[in-house]
C-alpha cells in the first residue's frame, strides 16, 4: 500500500509538470485572448522589470503563491469530490455512472475490506486533481515574470455584484468542506475511505504543485518569446 501511494505521488508530480507545459504557455495566451474578446476588454502583457529598490521581503511576497497554491488545489479537489458524492444517486439519471466513478467518498460494498476498497479510489483521486489543476496550470506562469494591465474592464456595479456573489458561494463551500474535514479527521465519524481520500488528496495537491513548479519556467519562456516578438514589447490581447 505504501509503494502504491508513493507511485501515486510521483504520478501527481508528472501530471503537474505535463499540464503546465501543455496549458501554461501559448494555450493560456489563446484562452486569455478569447476571454478578452468575449468581455470586450484588452489585456496588455509585458515582461516585468526587476526593481532596484525591491527588498528581500518584497521578493518573498511575490513567491507566496507557492504556499497557498497547494491549499487552493486541495480545496478545489475535495470540493469536486463532494459534488460528485452528492450527485451519486438515482436522481442524476444517465449521469449517475460518471458521478459514481468519480465519487471519492463512496462506501465499500458489504464484505469488502476498507483498505482494499481504498486502492480502487486512487484513479478517481488523480482525475479529480487533474481537473482541479487546469486553472492553476493556466495562470501560474503570470505571477512573477510579467506585468499585466487590463483595459476596458467590466462596469463597476456588475463587477462588484459578481465578486460579492462569488465570495458568498466560496465561503459557503469552504465552511462545508471544513465541516467535512473536522468530522472525518478529528471526530472520527466517517468511514476509512473518507480518511484515505482526504489525506491522499492533500498529498496529491502538494505533489501536483511541485510538478507545476518544475515546469513553470518552460511555460514562462514560451510567453516571453511571444512578448519579444512584438516591436513595442507589449503583447495586446483582445
Amino acid at each position: 500500500m505504501i509503494a502504491l501511494i508513493s507511485v501515486t505521488g510521483l504520478c501527481a508530480v508528472g501530471l503537474g509538470y505535463v499540464m503546465i507545459r501543455i496549458l501554461g504557455g501559448r494555450e493560456s495566451l489563446h484562452l486569455c485572448n478569447v476571454i478578452a474578446r468575449l468581455t470586450r476588454s484588452k489585456q496588455i502583457i509585458q515582461i516585468a522589470k526587476p526593481s532596484a529598490n525591491s527588498t528581500a521581503m518584497t521578493r518573498l511576497f511575490r513567491q507566496v503563491h507557492w504556499l497557498y497554491l497547494p491549499g487552493l488545489l486541495f480545496l478545489a479537489t475535495t470540493g469536486l469530490g463532494w459534488d460528485f458524492y452528492n450527485g451519486d444517486n438515482p436522481k442524476t439519471g444517465s449521469l449517475q455512472p460518471i458521478f459514481h466513478a468519480l465519487n471519492m467518498l463512496s462506501r465499500p460494498p458489504a464484505g469488502t475490506s476498507p483498505i482494499v476498497f481504498s486502492r480502487h479510489l486512487i484513479p478517481a483521486l488523480i482525475l479529480l486533481t487533474a481537473i482541479a489543476g487546469i486553472v492553476p496550470s493556466l495562470v501560474l506562469p503570470y505571477f512573477t515574470k510579467f506585468k499585466i494591465t487590463g483595459l476596458n474592464a467590466g462596469p463597476f456595479h456588475t463587477t462588484l455584484l459578481f465578486a460579492a456573489v462569488g465570495a458568498l458561494a466560496g465561503l459557503s463551500a469552504i465552511f462545508t468542506l471544513m465541516g467535512l474535514y473536522y468530522r472525518s479527521l478529528f471526530l472520527n465519524r466517517a468511514p476509512l475511505p473518507f480518511h484515505f481520500s482526504i489525506l491522499t488528496l492533500l498529498g496529491l495537491s502538494i505533489h501536483f504543485s511541485f510538478g507545476m513548479y518544475l515546469g513553470v519556467g518552460w511555460a514562462e519562456e514560451k510567453i516571453v518569446a511571444q512578448v519579444r516578438r512584438t516591436q513595442s514589447g507589449l503583447l495586446v490581447l483582445g
